[in-house]
């Protein structure tokens, strides 16, 4: 009896197909034939079977053992392994800093080692964490946090939702901290990422006036400020305060204090100035508010904007310092 089974295996135009052919005890197939044969299939086609070696063979990050049944195995780490991961003092999320070590841990504990291989796993994994930086402390109480998930039974709700944070620094978690106890995951993004390391220094730059965004004009003679955001670009709407000047129609509070105070105001690059360039039309009006809740805290504000209500999330943010990074991370 025998069965036939087909895989495709492309390589830039070309296909291949393998056929893989399970026969009775009837004939014999030894793994250099197997070898052979793949081999000849193409010159750009190279199999390299690995063979077993002192009753063990090294198995994807396994080692089996052909020494008794059922098969004993234990942990396999490539020679060209490294032991670097996400420093401990360096400023990533603590879920990306032990992310490794949940996966070196978990691996640990689930597989079937002998006590003795898991104790010689346990010991990798903490000179590991110790090479880089991570107190044993840490660790061994993240062992202890998956060893009682791994007991405890945790019902699946669906209805939760995700929301994303970047993580400038530890006090973004004064934030999260409001969403512990709500049906919200808070999951965090790292601003120091390879991509924007590798990324050329002096990338294509759109002139700030022709941004959309939250924006600054700044009266010349009080030097106090008025914010507004714009989904078009910043010339367009510049002109717009000029004509309500121009024409003596306080439409804006800008041009109210203008003409209320008879106070001056100049050309756009000496009065305008692109606080946040922003495309996503539905985050102009938040970021807006948050320069206006942070230009009134620093009593920069003009009298005559409407300073709508006071969001507390927006203060916390501002007591702590975050706006100061929210503000330059354009």
């Amino acid at each position: 009896m025998q069965r036939e089974s087909n895989l495709s295996v492309f390589q830039q135009d070309a296909t291949y197909s393998v056929y893989y052919i399970y026969v009775g005890s009837s004939q014999h197939i030894t793994p250099e034939t197997i070898h052979n044969y793949i081999s000849r299939i193409h010159p750009n086609f190279h199999f390299n079977p690995t063979y077993e070696n002192n009753n063990s063979i090294n198995f994807l990050e396994r080692v089996i053992i052909r020494n008794q049944f059922p098969l004993p195995i234990n942990i396999y780490r490539k020679p060209t392994t490294r032991d670097t991961t996400i420093n401990f003092l360096s400023n990533h999320p603590t879920e990306h800093k032990t992310a490794a070590y949940r996966y070196l841990i978990n691996r640990m504990l689930s597989l079937p080692l002998t006590e003795e291989r898991r104790q010689t796993e346990w010991e990798t994994i903490q000179t590991i964490a110790q090479n880089n930086n991570f107190p044993n402390t840490n660790i061994a109480r993240l062992k202890a946090e998956i060893q009682h998930k791994a007991h405890t039974r945790t019902t699946k709700d669906e209805h939760r939702k995700w929301a994303t944070f970047t993580h400038h620094s530890r006090k973004v978690r004064k934030l999260t901290n409001f969403f512990k106890h709500t049906n919200i995951n808070i999951v965090f993004k790292s601003t120091n990422t390879i991509q924007q390391s590798i990324k050329p220094k002096n990338p294509q730059k759109i002139p700030d006036y022709n941004n959309s965004g939250v924006y600054k004009l700044t009266c010349k003679t009080c030097n106090m400020s008025y914010i507004g955001q714009t989904s078009r670009d910043m010339t367009q709407r510049y002109r717009e305060h000029v004509r309500y000047i121009r024409n003596n129609d306080p439409q804006s509070a800008y041009a109210q204090h203008i003409l209320r105070n008879q106070h001056e105001y100049r050309t756009i690059t000496d009065t305008m100035t692109l606080l946040k360039p922003i495309h996503k039309t539905s985050l102009l009006i938040s970021y807006e508010q948050l320069f206006i809740q942070t230009y009134q805290y620093n009593g920069t504000l003009i009298t005559e904007h409407n300073r709508g209500e006071q969001n507390p999330l927006f203060q916390l943010a501002i007591d702590t310092g975050l706006t100061s990074q929210i503000f330059h991370n354009k």
